[in-house]
Order: C-alpha cells, then sequence, then structure tokens
C-alpha cells in the first residue's frame, strides 16, 4: 500500500496557511525533519502521529490517505471487473459493475462513459433498450458538459455520434462528428514522432494494430454499402485480407482472428450470390476455421510478426457483445438462417464440404 502522508501534510498545512517552523515548534522536531516528510523522504515517528492529527484537527488515517487509497483500490477493483465481464460477453454484470462505481464514484467521468457505451443497445425489449438508450444519452451529455479530460470526452462523442446514428438521428451524429479531431491531429500522429527508444517502437507498434484494425473497419463500411458491384465488394475483402497478412505474417492474428472471419464468411455469401459454390465453400471453410482459432486462443500470447513483436494479445483488455463463444454464435446463426427458404446456403447444404464445416463448429460450440 502506498501511503500519500507527504502529499496530505503540505497540503493540509497550506490549507490552514500554516508554515513548517509552525508545525515543527508544535510537534517539537526541526522544520528540517518537516521539510523531509513533505519531499517524501521519511516518516515521522509513530509517537508525533497523534499530534499531527491533533493539531490539523483530522484522523490519523486522513494524514496517511487511507481512506483516498481504499476509495482507489475500490475503484480499480470495480474497473476490473467490469473489464473480466467484458472479456466474457456478460454486458449485464458491466452495468451492473458500473452503476456501483458510479453511486460511489459520482463524479467519475471514466467510470460514467463506460456506463453509457454497455448501456446504450443493451436490453431484452425494445421498451428497455429505449430507456438504456436515453439514459446513456443523458450520461453523455454530462460528460460534454462538465469533464474536462480530452480523451474521456473525444471518446464519449465518438460513441454518441455512433449512437445517434444507430438509433436513425444520422444528420445530428454527422454533425457532432465533425468536432472530433482528424486522424492528423490525434495522439498517435503527434506521439510516434515525438517518443525515443523501446517506448517508440511499442507505440509504435500499437498503432500499427490500431490502423490495421481501422482500415477493416473502412472497407467493411464501404463493401455495405450499395456502391460498388459484388464483384468489387470481393476484391475490395480480399484487400483486407492482404493487409492483415502483412502485418501478422507469423498467423498469429489473435483478436484479429474474428475479424478476418467476418471478412471471409461475406466473401462466401457475396460468391454464393454468384453461385460459386465450391468457392465460397473454401472461404466459409476459412471463416470457420478462424472463428475456432479465436475462440481457442489463451489467456495471453506474445506477437511473432515483425510489425508487432513487442506487444502482448491478453484476453482481459478484450470485449465481446455477448457471453457465447464465437463458434456457437457463426452456428447458430447458420441453422437459424438455414430456415429461411431464400437462405443462400440451401445452395450448398448438400455439399461435403458444408456438412464438415457444420461438423467443425459444432465439436467447439457445444
Amino acid at each position: 500500500m502506498k501511503f500519500n502522508l507527504a502529499e496530505n501534510l503540505r497540503r493540509l498545512r497550506k490549507e490552514r496557511d500554516i508554515t513548517q517552523e509552525e508545525l515543527s515548534s508544535f510537534i517539537g522536531v526541526s522544520s528540517q525533519a518537516i521539510s523531509k516528510w513533505e519531499r517524501g523522504e521519511g516518516y515521522p515517528d509513530i509517537t508525533f502521529l497523534p499530534l499531527i492529527a491533533n493539531f490539523f484537527g483530522v484522523s490519523i488515517d486522513e494524514i496517511f490517505g487511507i481512506n483516498e487509497i481504499y476509495l482507489q483500490e475500490k475503484r480499480s477493483e470495480i474497473l476490473m471487473k467490469v473489464r473480466e465481464n467484458s472479456s466474457n460477453g456478460n454486458v449485464e454484470a458491466c452495468i451492473s459493475a458500473l452503476r456501483e462505481g458510479l453511486y460511489n464514484f459520482p463524479n467519475d467521468f471514466l467510470i460514467m462513459s463506460d456506463l453509457a457505451v454497455y448501456l446504450d443497445g443493451y436490453g431484452n425489449t425494445a421498451e428497455e433498450r429505449k430507456g438504456n438508450h436515453a439514459e446513456a444519452m443523458d450520461l453523455y451529455e454530462l460528460i460534454l458538459k462538465f469533464c474536462k479530460d480530452n480523451k474521456i470526452r473525444c471518446k464519449s462523442l465518438a460513441d454518441m455520434c455512433l449512437s445517434l446514428y444507430r438509433n436513425d438521428e444520422t444528420d445530428k451524429a454527422i454533425k457532432l462528428a465533425t468536432d472530433l479531431p482528424t486522424m492528423y491531429n490525434t495522439e498517435e500522429a503527434v506521439l510516434t514522432e515525438i517518443l525515443s527508444g523501446n517506448g517508440r517502437i511499442e507505440y509504435c507498434q500499437e498503432t500499427i494494430q490500431k490502423l490495421t484494425y481501422f482500415f477493416w473497419k473502412t472497407v467493411t463500411c464501404m463493401v455495405h454499402s450499395d456502391d460498388y458491384s459484388d464483384e468489387n465488394k470481393i476484391e475490395l475483402l480480399k484487400k483486407i485480407i492482404d493487409i492483415y497478412e502483412i502485418v501478422y505474417e507469423k498467423d498469429d492474428y489473435t483478436f484479429s482472428y474474428i475479424r478476418l472471419a467476418n471478412t471471409y464468411e461475406d466473401i462466401a455469401i457475396l460468391l454464393l450470390k454468384q453461385s460459386k459454390i465450391d468457392e465460397a465453400l473454401e472461404y466459409l471453410y476459412k471463416c470457420a476455421e478462424y472463428t475456432i482459432a479465436f475462440d481457442t486462443l489463451p489467456i495471453s500470447l506474445k506477437h511473432n510478426s515483425l510489425l508487432v513483436n513487442r506487444l502482448e494479445y491478453n484476453k482481459q483488455n478484450t470485449s465481446k457483445s455477448k457471453p457465447e463463444i464465437s463458434s456457437k454464435i457463426l452456428l447458430d446463426g447458420i441453422m437459424s438462417d438455414l430456415k429461411d427458404e431464400r437462405s443462400l446456403y440451401h445452395l450448398c447444404e448438400h455439399k461435403e464440404k458444408f456438412k464438415q464445416i457444420l461438423n467443425k463448429l459444432q465439436a467447439v460450440a457445444y
């Protein structure tokens, strides 16, 4: 436990407009001793503690900052609980922990921001989701009005824009989004230039990971529009795979396994639309392989690929929107789709390769 005696002693003395000499005279030590304590170069003898507390009219716990330390430990415990539940896809538990956090720390804008994210879009009924969305919007408004931390403000503004878009308030979302910094004015754009040594390399590699994700996200948005032919969409999606293979040449995709799985699935669907069944099944098989690879990742894994070999994957730093494993979600999605007579999967459901895919997923999902 790290005590805050030096900081608290200095703060209490200045709040009461007391000199080091006046305090030293009351306690019966030299002013040099007081100065040393306030610099954090030592602690008072235990026999002096009641005198110091009495002089300032506070408890010994307050002198040491015990209550402050306890509160910080409690806050860290709450955020750790959120991370653990988030990595397991337990959104309800995340919301519960963050509500507890906000009750104990009502002005903590990080807790407030995280609660808004988990609330928005969550609920078992349309009415519940509507209420959670309204609460999330209120939290975002509070953050933007009172929070002075630029990082939290920008993140909340970005999350708010996406929420507004999902709730058919696109014009308002676009207007607010223009207040966000551009890529050229971000932390990543600046720190990659001015850091040095190992810190610079690790930060650059983290930036490469972010840029790779951003490339995937941006191209996926392009593909999901109606401005490209199916052939061009397939080519665009293949470029995502090319980029990931460049960055992760050792196939150590870790969390990105699931992004690539989504990409392979998108290609498979587009190929089925063109009745290219055998080719589509090859991509769907790859989708299943990568989904299973994601589900069976170890708790942590160090990257070996050159562009990211200073980084390590840790499951605790990831999040899921559902508690089920991805293989089950994919399998359930395919089986549910097959109930629709218009499903493209009917084109290949009698193929042996398709049955192999379902068996592979089922072996992991259940």
